[in-house]
């Protein structure tokens, strides 16, 4: 199998307000994720 061709996608989906929470990193507003397509010459 042999990889044909790669897409990623880069979504930020903001959290709301009661839901957020504090980090060390600071107030975390966002939740920050990649979505990868990847096809074979198999499909």
């Amino acid at each position: 199998m042999r990889i044909k061709s790669v897409q990623a996608w880069w979504v930020r989906i903001p959290i709301e307000v009661a839901k957020q929470h504090r980090s060390d990193f600071g107030q975390v507003t966002t939740f920050d994720a990649a979505i990868l397509r990847v096809e074979t010459d198999d499909g």
